[in-house]
C-alpha cells in the first residue's frame, strides 16, 4: 500500500499548490462557530483573528511543503521531526495531512510499530476530516493484512466497502486478500467479483482482482477433482470399457472380411 499512500499524499500537494490559500483553509481549517464570530466582529476583533489565524495557516503551509521536500529527498529522519512539528502547531486540517505523512515517511523508514500508531491515532481523531480519517483506517488495515484475524479485518473495513464510499475498491481488495489468507474462498470470490463488477474501479486494482479470481478458480477446480475420486475413476474405467468395445468391434470386422477376401 505504499504505492497508494504516495498516489494520495501526491495528489493533496498538488492540490495543494494549485488550489487558492482561501479555498484550503476553508476545506481544512478551523471551524468557525457564527457566534463567536460575532462576538469578535462586534468588539472589532475579527479582523485581528482573521489574519491572525491566516497568518498561522500560512506558516503551517509553509513548514508543510519543507517536510514534503525533506520526504522527497529521501531524508526521512528530517522529514519526520518537520512533519511532528506541523502537528503539533498547524490548524487542524494541516495538522491532520501532516499525521498522515508522517505515518507515510515512518513506514518507508521501517518504523512499522511508529507508521500503524500514527495512522491509528488519525483513524480514532473524531475532528478529523472523514475522507482522511477513512484513509487512516484502510492504511491500519493495510498493515495489519496477514497479522489480523478475519473478523478483525472485517470489523476495520466493512463499512469502507459502501457504495460511495471514496476508497471502497481498496477496501474490498484488503478484504478479498484477508478471506483468502483466513481460507474463506467464497468471501473473497464475493469481493474480488465486486470489483471486477465496479466500472469506477481504478484499473490496476481490477486487475489484481483478475488475478485473484483466476487463481481462485484453477484452485476450486483442483479441490473439486481430488475431493471426487470415485467419480474420476468411475470416468477412467467407463473410458477403458468404451475403448475395448471400440476396439472388439473393429477385431470382429477386420474377422469377417478375411473369409470373403479369401473367396474371392
Amino acid at each position: 500500500m505504499v504505492d497508494s499512500n504516495d498516489s494520495f499524499l501526491r495528489e493533496i500537494k498538488q492540490e495543494l499548490e494549485r488550489e487558492k490559500f482561501e479555498r484550503i483553509w476553508q476545506r481544512y481549517g478551523i471551524f468557525i462557530i457564527a457566534g463567536v464570530v460575532l462576538v469578535l466582529a462586534a468588539v472589532g476583533g475579527y479582523q485581528w483573528w482573521r489574519a491572525h489565524t491566516l497568518s498561522i495557516a500560512q506558516e503551517a503551509g509553509a513548514q508543510y511543503e519543507v517536510a514534503l521536500e525533506q520526504a522527497t529527498s529521501n531524508k526521512l529522519d528530517e522529514a519526520a521531526k518537520d512533519f511532528e512539528k506541523v502537528v503539533e502547531t498547524a490548524p487542524k486540517g494541516y495538522a491532520t495531512l501532516a499525521e498522515l505523512q508522517l505515518a507515510a515517511t515512518h513506514l518507508e523508514a521501517g518504523k512499522e510499530t511508529e507508521a500503524l500508531a500514527t495512522f491509528e491515532k488519525v483513524a480514532n481523531d473524531a475532528g478529523a476530516d472523514t475522507l482522511l480519517r477513512d484513509f487512516a483506517r484502510l492504511q491500519v488495515a493495510a498493515i495489519q493484512l496477514g497479522k489480523a484475524d478475519w473478523t478483525e479485518m472485517e470489523n476495520r473495513l466493512t463499512d469502507l466497502t459502501g457504495a460511495g464510499n471514496a476508497w471502497r475498491h481498496s477496501a474490498r481488495e484488503l478484504l478479498g486478500l484477508a478471506a483468502l489468507g483466513a481460507g474463506k474462498s467464497k468471501e473473497a470470490r464475493e469481493y474480488f467479483e465486486s470489483v471486477l463488477g465496479d466500472p469506477e474501479a481504478p484499473p490496476s486494482i481490477q486487475e489484481r482482482a483478475r488475478i485473484r479470481m483466476e487463481s481462485i478458480v484453477a484452485e476450486d477446480m483442483k479441490a473439486s477433482k481430488q475431493s471426487d475420486p470415485v467419480t474420476e475413476g468411475q470416468g477412467k474405467a467407463a473410458g477403458d470399457d468404451k475403448k475395448a468395445e471400440e476396439a472388439k468391434s473393429v477385431s470382429d470386422g477386420q474377422a469377417k472380411s478375411q473369409p470373403e477376401e479369401a473367396g474371392k
